[in-house]
C-alpha cells in the first residue's frame, strides 16, 4: 500500500453541504469498493466531517468497520497551516513528550524546550501519553499566536491518547507536488492515530478531531 494509506489516493463522495448563519459544514465519505480491497481487503467506511464558523475550523475524520471481522489501522489528519515564515515559526505545548525523530531513521528522543522549533527538514511524531484532548498552539516572530489547536481522538467510547506529528520538508524533502520555495509559508501539525496500529472491532467506530482557531 502507498505511504499514505487508501483514503488519500480514492475519490470521495460529497454526502451533504449545509450553511446556516452558526456554521457552514460539508461532508464527504469514502466506503470499501473493489478498487480499494485491491490495495487493502477490508470493508469500511470514512466520512469526514467540516465545520467553519466565524471562528473556528472544525476537521472530523470518522473510521467504521463495516465487516464481520476486526482489522488494525492508523489514520492522520495532514493539516497545513499557513505560516508568515518557516523560519520563525514555532509550536509550544509538546514539552516532555517522547518524539520519533524520522529524519534521525527514527531515533527516540524527549523534547525538552518549550519551543519546537524548524530551522531544518522535520519529521516527528509525538507519541500520546494521556487519554483526552491536547491542545498546543503554532506561534510566529517573537512568539506572536498565529493559531489554537486543539487535538482529540477517540476509539469507540474512549477517548485516546492522540499521537501529533510536526511536519515541514524544507526544499532537499519536498515532494514533486510541493515545489520550493512552497515550504517557506506552511508547518503541518497534524492530529493521529499513527505512533502504533490500533484494532478496530467490527461495527465499532474511530474517530480523529482537530479544532483550529486562527488569531488575527
Amino acid at each position: 500500500m502507498a505511504q499514505h494509506g487508501v483514503a488519500r489516493i480514492s475519490t470521495w463522495s460529497v454526502e451533504k453541504v449545509e450553511d446556516s448563519a452558526e456554521a457552514s459544514t460539508a461532508l464527504l465519505t469514502l466506503s470499501d469498493s473493489p478498487e480499494t480491497r485491491e490495495k487493502w481487503n477490508h470493508s469500511f467506511k470514512l466520512e469526514y466531517l467540516v465545520t467553519l464558523t466565524a471562528v473556528s475550523l472544525t476537521m472530523k475524520l470518522k473510521a467504521t468497520n463495516t465487516g464481520d471481522a476486526p482489522f488494525s489501522f492508523n489514520f492522520l489528519l495532514h493539516t497545513y497551516l499557513k505560516v508568515p515564515e518557516i523560519s520563525t515559526t514555532s509550536i509550544s505545548g509538546l514539552t516532555g513528550r517522547t518524539y520519533i525523530d524520522k529524519v534521525a531513521d527514527s531515533a527516540k528522543k524527549v523534547e525538552e524546550t518549550p519551543l519546537v522549533t524548524l530551522p531544518s527538514f522535520v519529521d516527528r511524531i509525538y507519541v500520546g501519553t494521556a487519554a483526552g484532548p491536547k491542545d498546543v498552539a503554532v506561534l510566529g516572530v517573537e512568539g506572536k499566536p498565529l493559531f489554537a489547536v486543539v487535538n482529540e481522538a477517540s476509539l469507540g467510547k474512549d477517548q485516546q491518547a492522540v499521537d501529533v506529528v510536526v511536519w515541514n520538508p524544507y526544499e532537499g524533502a519536498s515532494p514533486g507536488d510541493l515545489p520550493p520555495p512552497a515550504y517557506k509559508e506552511f508547518v503541518c501539525v497534524e492530529p493521529g492515530l499513527v505512533n502504533a496500529f490500533h484494532g478496530l472491532p467490527p461495527s465499532q467506530s474511530a474517530e480523529l478531531t482537530q479544532k483550529l482557531f486562527p488569531f488575527a
